[in-house]
């Protein structure tokens, strides 16, 4: 079995703590509660008869890339950073979140997720995936979605890491 660590970053009340559960334990709930220090969970996949658990660690927003412990990124493979379409200012921030997160994390893949594309419509995701420099996948973790389009954001990297394993 191969285990991979992906940390998950954002504003507070972005989602970030939905898409875990979402995809951890396929549920959802409305009631926000925000993460105090660092929520983990695990799941395994497995693709192309291997196995590849990840370990998901939820950062809260109040630890941001200017004072993030050591030990939450020691050992990372993978990162998701996580806005909210709705809150421009989640958006706006997400620039510098990456740019602190390359700068210590700089040989891993940074996916960054603009969650609740349920509540906008196409012009407006198109306009904030033409303001950035890198790519922007949309997601929603709501209670309407099935759950299907935040299974592909994990699916995706154990897809990658399992790849690894055939090099």
């Amino acid at each position: 079995m191969l285990k991979k660590k992906i940390i998950i970053l954002g504003s507070f009340a972005v989602g970030k703590t939905s898409l875990l559960n979402r995809y951890v334990l396929n549920e959802f709930s409305e009631d926000y509660r925000p993460t105090i220090g660092v929520n983990i969970k695990s799941k395994s996949e497995i693709i192309d008869d291997k196995t590849v658990e990840l370990v998901i660690w939820d950062i809260a927003d109040v630890v941001t890339h200017n004072n993030i412990p050591t030990s939450y990124l020691s050992g990372t493979h993978a990162a998701i950073l996580v806005f909210d379409i709705t809150r421009p200012e989640t958006y706006h921030r997400i620039q510098s979140d990456y740019a602190g997160l390359k700068k210590y994390l700089a040989d891993i893949e940074i996916m960054v997720i603009g969650n609740k594309k349920d509540l906008v419509d196409a012009n407006e995701l198109e306009k904030i995936k033409s303001n950035t420099d890198f790519e922007i996948d949309f997601f929603s973790s709501t209670l309407e979605e099935e759950g299907n389009n935040v299974n592909q954001i994990f699916n995706a990297l154990a897809a990658r890491f399992a790849n690894e394993l055939t090099l």
